[in-house]
């Protein structure tokens, strides 16, 4: 009978012992608090226990620039450039300029006080095309011209067809804020945050 009792009174305090251990594994007597580490800023192979971020598919890489493109279907394929015949070329230096020529040629003028031409010629590919044959070094010719989306305006299957993107893997989301958290082990397990117990 003894045995029986001190073994009931055993078995009992064990199960207090039990439940006492299970309650510090859901531990919510203290406050969770600090700044989470953004989503964008994990690498993949921690995203995924970071609440609120999860691995996926982005577009990625830098696109090719439109006037690398030589010929109008190449161009024409990367979205925001555009073919056209444009004023092109390399604008004769303002130094190398005679009096008659210097005051013709846009941003050169002519210095009395040294009896030369200064300054710094317009670019010829911001010469409309109808005063481009006046600027010297500029003529009109076929170009690619334009700025080309960036590879993050794209998803999925047309992020390939942009030159100079490509599919590629990143943690995505917003993470949980630390407050938002439930507890000290879910608190701890987001990075950023930590458990001040109350």
């Amino acid at each position: 009978m003894k045995l029986r009792h001190l073994f009931g009174v055993g078995g009992a305090l064990l199960l207090i012992g039990l439940a006492a251990c299970g309650d510090d594994d859901v531990d919510t007597n203290g406050v969770c608090s600090g700044q989470p580490t953004e989503c964008a800023s994990l690498h993949i192979t921690s995203c995924a226990g970071q609440h609120g971020c999860s691995v996926g598919e982005v577009c990625s890489g830098s696109p090719d620039i439109c006037h690398g493109f030589a010929e109008s279907q190449s161009c024409m394929g990367q979205r925001g450039c555009d073919w056209g015949e444009y004023c092109q070329g390399a604008a004769e230096m303002c130094s190398r300029m005679t009096l008659g020529a210097c005051s013709y040629q846009e941003g050169c003028f002519w210095w009395y006080a040294y009896q030369k031409c200064a300054g710094i010629p317009s670019s010829c590919y911001v010469i409309p095309n109808g005063d481009c044959d006046r600027q010297l070094g500029c003529s009109l010719g076929d170009l690619c011209s334009g700025i080309a989306d960036r590879c993050d305006s794209f998803s999925g299957e047309s992020c390939s067809s942009q030159t100079g993107c490509f599919v590629g893997t990143s943690c995505l989301g917003v993470a949980s804020t630390c407050s938002a958290l439930d507890g000290r082990a879910e608190c701890e397990s987001q990075s950023g945050c930590h458990w001040t117990p109350s």
